[in-house]
């Protein structure tokens, strides 16, 4: 499986879903604002996290479709699997580290 479509098929999936339940349920939105007041809050730093981690999720799914298959569980031939297993981790990673410093100051 190298086609990177599906990736992005499903990515649009999840954004689509996300909006719907953003405007379905309102108070999502208000604890969203509620959490923003007291402290230091990054909403587009948190987004990007929640794109790495859905990023992850895909690239696990991928390995584990082949691991059905009857392949033993490993990086993706393809390249942009590949590089969807290393590098939005590393990225998670230190958006992570960085948030959570921000909470210790």
């Amino acid at each position: 499986m190298s086609n990177p479509l599906p990736y992005f098929l499903l990515m649009g999936y999840f954004f689509l879903i996300a909006a719907l339940i953003l405007k379905t349920f309102p108070f999502y939105k208000r604890s969203v604002e509620r959490v923003a007041l007291g402290m230091q809050y990054f909403p587009q730093i948190e987004g990007l996290r929640g794109i790495l981690a859905l990023s992850v999720f895909i690239v696990h799914s991928v390995s584990w479709y082949f691991m059905l298959q009857g392949q033993p569980f490993h990086l993706p031939t393809s390249g942009f699997y590949a590089q969807l297993a290393t590098a939005p981790v590393t990225m998670f990673f230190f958006i992570t580290g960085f948030l959570f410093w921000s909470k210790l100051q």
